[in-house]
């Protein structure tokens, strides 16, 4: 009888993160039939086997975005996360509200079950989700018009599709002029026993109006934005009423995005204490050449004054906690999925902006070399994409 190939792969002498821990160490991991078979200091190579030498490299968890957007064809400002993935070292993407309960079945089997990534979803309180959201002649957004905050349709939806849907989302952007899909997101998110996540922005609404309606559990996104009606109060300190909330078990979440975050704003918070639960791109079509992937959020962050092994496991093992898979994905250990990305850390000299005219310096970046999910190397889709001229720039 013909003995059997050797589907294994050594991944041998990198530093792996321990992200439970926050540490790096050297380490030698072996992948089996897509899960983590072994991680010890020193692998001997089985017969047969392919081995993978990535010395001087970093091996971590497969990156969480934690809030993008990806309902690619649905909306017209999602990207392509299978496009993205393969060069981001990110293998789990959670949507942040571009579908509601009158699409979300769309997204479901037109993206989320063919995509070879593992995509997750926020339903928006909104029954059409960000549909009307992207294009520059239309002036209407989702929480515009109430009649819209079917709680009945939101509540059936996420209870028929809990393999999928991780909570509620609800977008308090600027000009909104009523909470009452705040109200409605909080009756949704308690009555089907998940987390609501609200945007914030300048207001109105302003944050006083809001953070009362978030409980423990929930995620408030774009917490760095600038203005005014920021985090910070006109001494340059973290606000008393977002200490309170998260003391209180509200969680915080970045949501980069181009306008949602500000340098200043973010170097201040993380001097004062001020450290955000998941780090997130909020990626769009709009955005991608200036947000960019996870790593460049996470080098962001690590110029910004956070500490690299935070900011690695914020980008990762802080969400799959959060989404209750920390037993599947965010940790490298024996039996979890083998979602891996393969960095390097570069030294040199990096410049990136933001929209609020700051200009930020860094020695360091963090660059995806590849992207492995269930033990598969992932490579990019070749799509066509029409680019619409209509589309917010």
């Amino acid at each position: 009888m013909a003995s059997q190939a050797n589907n294994s792969l050594l991944l041998q002498g990198g530093q792996v993160f321990d992200a439970p821990n926050l540490r790096l160490q050297r380490q030698d991991v072996r992948v089996r039939e897509g899960n983590i078979a072994e991680v010890a200091a020193d692998l001997t190579p089985e017969a047969g086997e392919r081995v993978l030498d990535i010395h001087g490299k970093l091996l971590v968890p497969g990156l969480v975005d934690f809030h993008l957007h990806c309902f690619r064809q649905g909306q017209i400002l999602s990207i392509d996360a299978e496009e993205l993935a393969p060069r981001a070292g990110t293998t789990t993407f959670v949507d942040g509200g571009s579908s509601g309960s009158m699409n979300f079945q769309a997204f479901r089997e037109h993206v989320i079950q063919p995509a070879g990534v593992r995509i997750l979803a926020f339903l928006n309180i909104s029954a059409i989700g960000m549909v009307s959201v992207g294009a520059a002649g239309v002036a209407f957004a989702e929480n515009d018009d109430d009649r819209l905050l079917d709680v009945a349709s939101a509540i059936e939806v996420i209870e028929k599709n809990r393999d999928l849907i991780v909570g509620v989302k609800v977008r308090a952007y600027t000009g909104l002029t009523s909470l009452a899909a705040l109200t409605r997101g909080r009756e949704v998110a308690d009555r089907t026993r998940s987390s609501m996540m609200v945007h914030i922005a300048s207001g109105p609404p302003h944050f006083e109006e809001i953070l009362p309606h978030l409980r423990a559990g929930d995620i408030v996104t774009h917490i760095y934005h600038g203005g005014e009606d920021s985090l910070l109060d006109r001494q340059g300190h973290v606000r008393e009423v977002f200490r309170e909330a998260k003391a209180r078990g509200v969680t915080f979440d970045v949501g980069l995005d181009r306008v949602h975050t500000s340098f200043a704003v973010v170097r201040a918070a993380l001097a004062d204490g001020f450290l955000p639960h998941y780090l997130s791109t909020d990626l769009t079509m709009p955005n991608r050449h200036v947000t960019v992937d996870m790593p460049t959020t996470i080098s962001k962050f690590v110029a910004l004054g956070m500490p690299l092994e935070r900011a690695i496991a914020a980008s990762g093992h802080s969400a799959a906690v959060k989404l209750g898979m920390d037993k599947v994905l965010g940790v490298i250990r024996e039996g979890n999925q083998a979602d891996l990305g393969i960095f390097e850390l570069q030294e040199g000299a990096f410049e990136y902006h933001d929209t609020y005219g700051n200009t930020l310096h860094a020695t360091k970046r963090l660059m995806a070399l590849q992207t492995l999910c269930a033990g598969r190397i992932l490579e990019a889709p070749r799509r066509s994409v029409k680019v619409y001229d209509f589309v917010t720039k």
